[in-house]
C-alpha cells in the first residue's frame, strides 16, 4: 500500500503505491544516539484517504523503524507521530481533533511510542 522512499541518509518519504507522482504522505526523520534510535514523523493527513489507509501508514512507519533499529544495531527506537492537517474522517477515537466544517476535521496531534524489542 505505501512505498517508502530514501530522499538522504536520514530522511524517507512514504507515498501511495499507485501514486507515487502526489506528493509525499509523510515524511521520517531517524535520529541517532549511542544506544537509541528516534524516529520523528510528519504526516500530512489531506493525503490520507481514509481510516484504514492511516493505519496502514503508521504500520509502514513501524516496519522501516525496525529495520533502521536491526541495521543500526540500537537498544531502543521510539517513534515521534506528528499528524497535522484537514481530514474527512477521525484518526482514532482517542485523539482530539477540531470540526472545520460540516465534513472536514482539523487535525494537530502528536504521540509517540516505542518500538517493541
Amino acid at each position: 500500500m505505501w512505498q517508502t522512499l530514501p530522499i538522504s541518509k536520514e530522511l524517507y518519504g512514504f507515498l501511495p503505491e499507485a501514486n507515487w507522482h502526489e506528493a509525499w504522505t509523510a515524511t521520517a526523520m531517524i535520529v541517532e544516539t549511542e544506544h537509541k534510535l528516534e524516529i520523528h514523523t510528519d504526516i500530512h493527513v489531506y493525503y490520507v484517504k481514509n481510516k484504514e489507509e492511516f493505519e496502514l501508514l503508521l504500520e509502514a512507519i513501524r516496519h522501516l523503524a525496525s529495520i533502521k533499529k536491526e541495521e543500526m544495531a540500537k537498544e531502543s527506537c521510539v517513534i515521534h507521530f506528528r499528524c497535522k492537517g484537514i481530514s474527512t474522517f477521525t484518526l482514532d477515537d482517542s485523539m482530539p481533533v477540531q470540526h472545520y466544517s460540516d465534513r472536514d476535521i482539523l487535525v494537530d496531534v502528536e504521540f509517540s511510542e516505542e518500538l517493541a524489542s
